[in-house]
């Protein structure tokens, strides 16, 4: 018997992404509102706009003939989040999102994403914006007090192409390999010595 506790719930199976740029990705910490995420530009990336679009209906449809309510109406939620930047420019992004933790036998147990390398090798390293990425993730269908909901839910993110925190290539993809030169000892920088001061010449103002 369907226990009356748990919330009605539709689910699609797992889809892989072609490579896209993070956007706002929140991978190995939590973001500001909990859980871990990252975003995908939807102007950058129309096929996967309509493609994202498409595996929401099907799951919205199913959900609407196993729960009995009306297929035309729309989620309580909006699939994708539309707004501008402080520049003034519109963007589209899906959002892709897990929570931090998921109830195994009445307990909280800690989750995260499953975050890997191009080689499918465990990726521990920070994920900047900019990064090119593919990120396997579901749809899901959820009906909370009586409101209805789809959302794209995170599993694991595969890391083709790493930026640096200033959303930079790393040397190596911008350069190409290493040739002969300097090479750097690693050692902190040694700051500048101060420059001698000059004589005050000014007629009694605070600069």
């Amino acid at each position: 018997m369907a226990n009356p506790k748990r919330f009605p719930i539709v689910k699609s199976k797992t889809f892989v992404t072609d490579v896209v740029t993070a956007v706002f990705p929140y991978l190995h910490e939590e973001s500001k509102f909990g859980g871990y995420e990252v975003n995908a530009d939807m102007l950058a990336e129309p096929e996967l706009h309509a493609r994202l679009g498409e595996q929401a209906r099907v799951v919205w449809n199913q959900a609407a003939e196993e729960f009995g309510f009306d297929a035309s109406q729309s989620p309580a939620n909006a699939l994708f989040r539309e707004g501008e930047t402080k520049d003034g420019e519109t963007f589209t992004r899906a959002r892709f999102k897990m929570k931090s933790t998921r109830k195994v036998k009445g307990n909280e147990v800690p989750v995260s994403p499953t975050i890997v390398d191009a080689q499918n090798n465990p990726c521990t390293e920070a994920i900047y914006g900019g990064s090119k990425v593919q990120i396997a993730y579901f749809v899901q269908y959820a009906q909370v007090n009586g409101n209805h909901y789809l959302s794209l839910k995170l599993t694991a993110v595969r890391v083709i192409e790493l930026c640096s925190a200033s959303g930079e290539r790393s040397a190596g993809d911008i350069f190409g390999a290493g040739v002969d030169g300097f090479q750097s000892s690693g050692a902190a920088p040694v700051p500048a010595a101060p420059a001698a001061e000059e004589a005050d010449t000014s007629a009694g103002y605070d600069w």
